[in-house]
């Protein structure tokens, strides 16, 4: 088991290189966004990156979860190419016809989501981009299913520079606004098709086999329903802010709500990315609860560690990224959102029991019946207090969701989690947090010594209250005697693989 953990920590940094990268396109934009675009355009552009998020998920019909579980199984083990050219035929034929027909009505969506027509080419250019990012994001699976590491983060990294550098030509220079973002990325994504095209020619067999399509879509269809839910989990606090509080109330909790995910893309993602193949490869597995049970646990740890960074700081990170002090606010809302992360990882965790016995009705019943919980909270705090409300109902409704998820797949797959030692996580992480924000009043100095002093006690108060077994700690002392020397490093990297 230390072997598969050591690899998936291995693909985790390679993947966490990448998202890395990721962010630091994202950090580099906000000062850039936030200058050149007002509260109200960044309102717009959250509206527009949901919708766009709920393009992806309705049209993309979940076909990586059937590729995700098809692709190792032994029945389906000669089919792989022809398996992957399929999906990739249907999804760009679909995808097309998705985009003319959404294209041709945009003037509608624009008043949906607007109250005017006036961002029909804006909802256009959302939709062209949604569409590439459907096609593109399937060669990326293929590469996670094979642990092609490297060749992931190349290309994602290749894509994300195109698309930074075009994204600060067209709103610095040619002053395009949030038109120019998307004109960008979908430049991006044609980089990114013409980079994996080498990959994808490689990893297929031009055999269309109907068949298989439609058992990849039997197994998908219940879950293209909880993506309609997760949607709504997602999106439904942003939609309801603008049409009870404008565009400026949305605009700051979109840029509160973007600094908080960074834990999510950066960290929770990383790891998701290279566990989810791990896990579907030792179904068979006779240790693979134990293992399962400690990747909950590990991740867990590392994601509450950054959420209480971000939290901690996030008043320091917000006004060092947004020069606007209209933006300023937004940081009394990252707290909230990222406890709310670590328990929507808490849930994915749990999910994967459930996808594995492929009880994909149980998930989407879940979904279901968290999306209207997300609805009626929704709806009880954002017209009393704003944003601040629309982050406490993401904190409770992932709450609610972790659960539920835990207790339907306990009944359908059981696997003893480490429930303590994630309670103690969570119950240090929500303390100190608070603890933190008592010191948001002081001076500067005092103020950065306390808030350092708390992210840096997570480990040591944990080690008080006896969470770590022996053998992790021998695993601590024995990382810390090897990575300590900075003139070993360089060695150290190249024995990772070994």
């Amino acid at each position: 088991m230390l072997k598969i953990l050591k690899s998936a920590a291995v693909n985790s940094l390679i993947y966490g290189f990448g998202n890395l990268s990721t962010k630091i396109v994202g950090l580099i934009l906000i000062p850039i966004y936030t200058q050149h675009l007002s509260v109200a355009d960044y309102g717009i552009l959250g509206l527009l990156e949901v919708t766009s998020y709920a393009v992806f998920v309705l049209f993309g019909y979940q076909l990586f979860y059937a590729l995700f579980r098809w692709y190792w199984d032994a029945e389906y083990k000669d089919k792989q190419k022809s398996m992957f050219f399929t999906v990739m035929v249907f999804l760009t034929v679909s995808s097309l016809l998705v985009c003319i027909v959404l294209c041709f009505y945009a003037d509608y969506l624009s008043m949906m989501l607007f109250g005017k027509s006036d961002y029909q080419f804006l909802i256009q250019l959302m939709i062209v981009s949604s569409v590439f990012q459907i096609v593109a994001y399937n060669p990326g699976i293929l590469m996670r299913l094979q642990e092609k590491s490297f060749i992931y983060i190349i290309t994602n990294t290749l894509q994300l520079v195109t698309s930074l550098s075009l994204t600060v030509v067209f709103i610095v220079y040619m002053e395009l606004g949030v038109a120019g973002i998307y004109e960008a990325q979908i430049i991006g994504w044609i980089v990114y098709l013409l980079l994996s095209s080498r990959f994808i020619i490689k990893n297929i067999e031009t055999k269309f086999d109907r068949s298989l399509l439609f058992e990849m879509l039997k197994f998908s269809a219940p879950t293209i329903l909880a993506g309609v839910s997760s949607i709504v989990l997602g999106l439904a606090d942003r939609y309801y802010l603008n049409f009870s509080k404008g565009l400026d109330t949305t605009g700051l909790y979109t840029f509160g709500y973007r600094i908080a995910n960074t834990v999510n893309v950066l960290i929770a993602a990383s790891i998701n990315l290279a566990i989810t193949p791990i896990v579907y490869k030792m179904i068979n597995d006779k240790n693979n609860k134990r293992f399962y049970s400690k990747v909950m646990t590990y991740t867990i740890y590392i994601v509450s560690f950054f959420s209480i960074a971000f939290s901690v700081f996030g008043k320091e990170i917000v006004k060092v990224l947004a020069r606007n002090p209209d933006y300023w606010l937004s940081y009394t809302i990252i707290p909230m959102i990222c406890i709310g992360i670590v328990f929507r990882t808490m849930r994915d965790n749990v999910m994967n029991g459930l996808n594995i016995v492929k009880k994909t009705k149980v998930i989407t019943f879940v979904l279901v019946v968290s999306s209207i919980v997300n609805i009626l909270v929704i709806y009880l705090l954002v017209p009393r207090y704003g944003y601040y409300g629309a982050a406490n109902a993401f904190l409770v409704t992932h709450l609610l969701t972790y659960f539920m998820m835990l207790y339907f797949a306990q009944k359908h797959y059981p696997i003893e989690f480490e429930y303590k030692k994630t309670a103690l996580i969570i119950v240090v992480s929500t303390i100190l947090i608070i603890v933190a924000l008592l010191c948001n009043d002081f001076h500067i100095v005092l103020r950065l010594t306390v808030k350092t002093l708390l992210v840096a006690s997570f480990p040591f108060i944990l080690y008080l209250f006896n969470f770590y077994e022996p053998v992790e700690i021998d695993r601590i002392e024995g990382l810390w005697n090897k990575w300590k020397n900075p003139f070993h490093w360089m060695n150290n990297i190249k024995t990772l693989n070994s």
